[in-house]
């Protein structure tokens, strides 16, 4: 789901979140885990290291 503004939350986390946020969730092993982003065709900006990644929080 896209909030007003056009970002984007995902949850990673174990176990499903509640209501909406179960639309955007990506289940994760129990302990620690490696966020590894793929990037497809990437454009020149990528490539050279200028793209800014977006930004991960952990929610407590």
């Amino acid at each position: 789901m896209t909030a007003a503004d056009g970002s984007i939350t995902v949850a990673l986390r174990h176990a499903a979140p509640d209501g909406d946020a179960a639309k955007n969730w990506l289940p994760t092993p129990a302990g620690p885990f490696y966020l590894v982003l793929r990037l497809y065709q990437p454009r020149a900006e990528a490539l050279k290291g200028e793209y800014a990644l977006p930004e991960v929080v952990q929610d407590k």
